[in-house]
């Protein structure tokens, strides 16, 4: 458990030194949007492996099994996104499976649509505010 927390504890000091080195990019885009800064929609996007992975312990009893079918699907809702919200930025949010189960189990959560859907906003919110940490 302690070299767990050591390990930690130096990510933690190297993400601030990412920050602080990256801190004059964030004040460029503040200045280049202001409070008009683009407004955002997050799609969680898998690769195959960490789709089959995430089905694998998805509670829902309606999920696309089939990788090809979901990302037909997805890349269908991502264009229609597109065209209908032009000027917004669009975003594939890369989802680590053991991240996700993760986060569901901190938060004492299933891995349903809803509670899936919940995790790429946690991503896309700390994003937001750090695009520094991805």
């Amino acid at each position: 458990m302690a070299e767990n927390l050591y390990g930690f504890n130096e990510m933690k000091l190297i993400l601030k030194i990412i920050r602080f080195i990256l801190y004059p990019i964030k004040i460029l885009i503040d200045i280049i949007y202001g409070s008009n800064a683009p407004r955002i929609i997050g799609y969680s996007w898998y690769s195959k492996s960490e789709y089959d992975k995430m089905v694998k312990t998805a509670k829902d009893e309606d999920i696309i099994t089939d990788y090809y079918e979901w990302k037909e699907n997805a890349e269908g809702i991502i264009a229609s996104f597109r065209s209908t919200y032009q000027g917004w930025l669009i975003l594939k949010v890369h989802i680590n499976s053991a991240e996700l189960n993760n986060w569901l189990s901190r938060n004492k959560l299933t891995n349903i649509q809803e509670n899936r859907q919940l995790f790429m906003g946690a991503k896309i919110s700390k994003f937001t505010e750090d695009p520094s940490i991805y």
